[in-house]
């Protein structure tokens, strides 16, 4: 049960605060918002605003925004104008409203980064334990040792500790080392380390063979706001190569997860406990903005290239060839997410 309601609360969560971009920007800027809907579906509840029917659906993963004038700009019911109108609105106007959704999610990951970082919910790159006949006891660390640097680069947790570990990819690491109140200086070289874990997937990483003591460092708001937005962009980077192997060949359609492997991990981390779902939720939430600003026309990326277009040669992409697009995005989309699920549930029977 715990699992199931940890599921719900993150997917729809993530999918909530996309739609919410949209609706903020959109209302922002003069943009009329029909309905703005917490679910999908029928609506268990409802409440009407100014102008925006406000309702609770009975599928509570995500939601949606239905905007006047989006599909159809006649569509303009009353007590809307002409003026509210999203397809009246100017081309730059519009793409913020779609890149918005995207915006969103990557704010809310680095929301979720700042307040574990502001919790002391990373650990001090504290070592606990040095693993016998690895480089980190032939280097010299020992218990008690705070790596405070590699490479010059400061290492204020163990989380940015790792980083930097694998961002070396196996060359000799210098480090600056606090142990018993004198730093002292080591030089590391990782070993690169593969396992395959129980659906079969592979992780490879490099490893200097030590263990954290789990101490929690302690940041003021405004250092947490710094170590949240640069761990964003690290984890943005790292999705944006996953997603660069696909298109170059290096990686294959086996390698995406699709709803089933993510509810297995949502409830996996469920079990471990808040901090643990918490930091699976703005791993998938820079997912979902990443993914969501391809350019494929299904997604918003898709309505952001429509937009640069038509700025860019003065006048819009027609109707009936972005309807025929999105349609073939739709399906590309579809046949995706089919192959995933197909996948998941082989991960799993293995």
């Amino acid at each position: 049960m715990q699992g199931a309601i940890a599921i719900v609360l993150v997917l729809g969560g993530l999918i909530f605060f996309h739609e919410l971009g949209h609706f903020l920007v959109a209302r922002s800027l003069g943009i009329g918002v029909k309905t703005f809907s917490i679910g999908f579906g029928p609506a268990v509840f409802s409440w009407k605003g100014k102008k925006t029917k406000y309702q609770v659906s009975v599928i509570p993963l995500g939601g949606y925004v239905s905007m006047v004038g989006e599909s159809d700009a006649a569509d303009i019911p009353p007590p809307f104008t002409p003026e509210d109108s999203f397809a009246g609105h100017k081309a730059w106007h519009r793409l913020l409203v779609v890149a918005s959704g995207p915006f969103f999610n990557l704010v809310l990951a680095w929301l979720i980064f700042t307040g574990l970082f502001l919790f002391g919910l990373f650990p001090l790159p504290e070592i606990d334990r040095v693993l016998p006949d690895s480089p980190a006891q032939e280097a010299g660390l020992a218990y008690g040792d705070i790596i405070k640097s590699i490479n010059g680069e400061e290492t204020p947790t163990w989380d940015k500790m790792n980083a930097s570990i694998q961002e070396g990819e196996g060359q000799p690491l210098y480090l600056e080392v606090e142990r018993g109140g004198r730093i002292i200086n080591l030089t590391v070289v990782p070993q690169y380390f593969e396992e395959k874990s129980e659906d079969g997937a592979t992780f490879t990483a490099w490893r200097i063979g030590i263990a954290a003591t789990g101490r929690a460092p302690q940041f003021t708001v405004a250092q947490a706001a710094a170590l949240g937005l640069e761990k964003t962009w690290r984890m943005a980077k790292l999705i944006g190569r996953f997603v660069g192997r696909l298109f170059n060949g290096e990686g294959t359609v086996r390698d995406i997860g699709g709803p089933v492997l993510v509810a297995q991990m949502v409830k996996q981390q469920a079990d471990r406990g808040v901090s643990e779902v918490l930091f699976l939720s703005a791993f998938l939430s820079i997912n979902l903005g990443l993914l969501n600003l391809l350019p494929i026309p299904a997604l918003d990326g898709g309505h952001v290239l429509f937009c640069l277009l038509e700025a860019l040669f003065r006048r819009p992409v027609p109707p009936k060839l972005q309807s025929m697009f999105v349609y073939a995005g739709f399906g590309l989309l579809i046949t995706f997410m089919l192959m995933a699920t197909v996948f998941d549930i082989f991960r799993i029977l293995r």
